[in-house]
């Protein structure tokens, strides 16, 4: 319980006479050591004061479920009064709303408004989402230059997900000039733990050309990006253990990471799992590099930045 940390008694005693900066510290405060609960009820009572952050915040619970009941139609009124007092990451956020249809009806082109709102305001977040939009051509016309654009100003502000979405862009372009880049990319959001990067890293570094091939650094990048419970990764990796590329050959670990895998409903991670109790693993046949990279080919690089 909250007596456990050590709060300001002072700041208490802020918050319960109705200070909201106090009100909001409290709340960020137990959110961060995962009292959600009583959270929500001092962003409640902060948000209820006009405080557009602790409405942001509050709309956050609703749409997580985070102390609160999930609501779309709540998270939607409190960031609507949030966008109001002018904080642009509100738009963002009620831009996912119409994206995905939580609580209004699903619409790319409101969603697509909403997010060129964020832009217009400098919302990073609403960057990224609004180049996913752009490369994919919904609710706007596909453009890969503004995809990229929207990417590049994300990314160079530190979000990770548009780092990662700005090299998958550049990869495809294909120059050496823009693959360099692009790895670039990938490092730094992997260094900085985005288990897609870390995927797409190892297998660059086993295919090798873009970088030095180079199986174990390949490893130690699945492994990151598996242990994050990215379920290509953890294939991946089943993959390496039973072929002992780039680690020792380990078909009891291979087996492991694919049921891992095959719990998330990755079903080339299923049938290797099936042919294993059917075969001896020394004649287990069909499991290769080409196995693991298959989803690339499904599609140009550039659209596929939903990560």
């Amino acid at each position: 319980m909250t007596s456990t940390f050590a709060m300001p008694e002072d700041i208490q005693q802020l918050a319960a006479s109705g200070d909201v900066a106090a009100q909001e510290w409290l709340a960020d405060f137990l959110r961060n050591v995962e009292q959600h609960s009583e959270s929500a009820q001092w962003y409640t009572q902060a948000a209820r004061q006009g405080s557009a952050t602790a409405q942001y915040n509050l709309g956050w619970a609703y749409f997580h479920a985070r102390g609160v009941t999930r609501d779309y139609a709540q998270a939607l009124e409190w960031w609507r009064r949030a966008a109001e007092q002018g904080l642009p990451r509100a738009l963002g956020a009620i831009g996912r709303l119409f994206e995905h249809g939580h609580g209004v009806v699903q619409s790319f082109a409101q969603a697509a408004q909403w997010y060129q709102a964020g832009c217009d305001r400098g919302d990073v977040p609403s960057h990224w989402f609004l180049g996913r939009l752009y490369a994919q051509g919904h609710g706007v016309a596909i453009d890969r230059a503004q995809a990229i654009a929207h990417f590049r100003y994300a990314a160079e502000r530190s979000h990770r997900s548009a780092q990662y979405s700005l090299a998958v862009a550049l990869l495809e372009m294909g120059t050496q000039a823009t693959v360099q880049e692009a790895t670039a990319w990938l490092k730094k959001a992997a260094d900085h733990g985005h288990a897609a990067s870390q995927y797409s890293l190892g297998l660059i570094y086993l295919e090798g050309g873009a970088l030095p091939q180079d199986a174990q650094v390949a490893a130690q990048w699945l492994q990151h990006a598996a242990s994050a419970g990215h379920a290509d990764a953890q294939f991946a990796l089943g993959v390496l253990y039973y072929k002992g590329q780039g680690l020792l050959q380990d078909t009891d670990k291979a087996a492991e990471w694919w049921a891992r895998a095959e719990e998330q409903g990755h079903v080339r991670a299923q049938r290797n799992l099936l042919s294993m109790n059917v075969q001896s693993s020394n004649s287990l046949s069909g499991i290769t590099l080409q196995e693991v990279d298959a989803p690339c080919a499904e599609g140009p690089y550039w659209a596929k930045t939903a990560a």
